[in-house]
């Protein structure tokens, strides 16, 4: 995608990991809270765009 943009046009990231996705440690017991945050993710819902891109022809796009 950047290569087609290339100087002339702009790309946008639309999605942002905004969910932490918790885990507990192996062999502790029940109880005692949530886990610690292990990394975040972002919850993809249908018909969602992911990123958008301005500024090229479909010339560019599909040559």
């Amino acid at each position: 995608m950047t290569r087609d943009a290339r100087r002339g046009g702009k790309i946008w990231v639309r999605i942002f990991p905004d969910k932490p996705f918790t885990v507990r440690p192996t062999e502790t017991r029940m109880g005692l809270g949530k886990g610690s945050p292990e990394y975040w993710v972002f919850v993809l819902k249908p018909d969602r765009r992911l990123s958008e891109m301005s500024g090229v022809s479909e010339k560019q796009l599909f040559p």
